[in-house]
């Protein structure tokens, strides 16, 4: 998987943009709500590369869970699918799944633009990643 930032800088450009996006929400709706609907999966949903590092090397390193670069065989990052936000727009009240789903669209579509991958949309599927079997070589292009 080939990045064009750094994990601590991709970590700054997502916490800077769900804060913008909230402060947009907030600016819309006038409810904190909103807001956190709307920042919580915007710069937490990379929660799940801490989840894959300890299921890959069976230990929690955060320094190294940081630096990024340890996928091998698979990659797992089940937060990382366009099934969730849409899952939460079908069974979620809209005053609360728009700005959620907003939110973790915005990070999704973030890292489409950084990650270079074989079926970029495909990818962001979980269905799609559990068909494959989690598989990195079958998901990311050679750097």
């Amino acid at each position: 998987m080939y990045r064009l930032i750094s994990v601590a800088m991709r970590m700054r450009v997502h916490f800077i943009v769900a804060l913008l996006g909230a402060a947009i929400a907030f600016a819309l709706t006038g409810n904190i709500v909103s807001s956190i609907l709307f920042f919580v999966p915007a710069f937490f949903i990379d929660a799940d590369h801490a989840l894959d590092y300890v299921l890959i090397y069976k230990k929690v390193d955060f320094q190294k869970m940081l630096k990024g670069g340890f996928y091998k065989d698979k990659i797992w990052v089940l937060l990382h699918s366009w099934e969730l936000p849409l899952a939460v727009l079908l069974f979620v009240p809209i005053n609360f799944s728009l700005w959620f789903a907003l939110g973790y669209g915005v990070h999704l579509v973030m890292d489409l633009a950084e990650y270079r991958f074989k079926h970029p949309l495909l990818t962001y599927f979980l269905a799609y990643r559990l068909a494959i079997g989690f598989e990195t070589k079958k998901m990311c292009s050679s750097a």
